[in-house]
């Protein structure tokens, strides 16, 4: 009796650690792992599928970006640091494709610097209408300070 309860375990065992954690695990990770796919130029924008990827982007180098959401994008680690920023005298482009930037603070305790986006002097951004229907919003912002939230 003994050993048919230690191979039921064993068994058991193998099954999850086989079938449930691997797809469990590629589920989890599917979506951060889509690639952004463009140039940054208007006629062939980035398209984003995460926050980090869309908060780079902003916040990089270029002078200049087009950028297209791909989905909704949440931030899910919405600490005080992790907001979208755009240095100043950057100007991007931004089109929400019909999709939502939620910052992942809606019902939570407001932080410091819990908006969604902030503006530096002298920088820019640019909402394009890319959906017909004009959906697309900024959300989930909880602020201690000013600013929005």
């Amino acid at each position: 009796m003994r050993s048919l309860r230690k191979s039921l375990c064993l068994f058991l065992f193998l099954s999850l650690a086989l079938f449930v954690f691997p797809v469990g695990l590629t589920t989890a990770f599917a979506e951060s792992d889509k690639e952004t796919k463009g140039s940054g130029e208007a006629n062939d924008p980035y398209i984003v599928h995460n926050w980090e990827a869309l908060r780079s982007l902003l916040g990089g180098d270029d002078r200049f970006l087009y950028i297209q959401l791909g989905e909704d994008i949440t931030c899910t680690n919405p600490t005080s640091e992790n907001y979208l920023f755009i240095p100043e005298n950057k100007k991007h482009y931004l089109d929400l494709n019909g999709f939502t930037i939620d910052r992942g603070l809606s019902g939570k305790k407001a932080i410091e610097n819990g908006f969604v986006l902030k503006i530096a002097g002298g920088g820019q951004l640019e909402i394009l209408p890319g959906s017909a229907d004009g959906n697309g919003c900024f959300t989930g912002g909880n602020n201690t300070g000013n600013g929005g939230g």
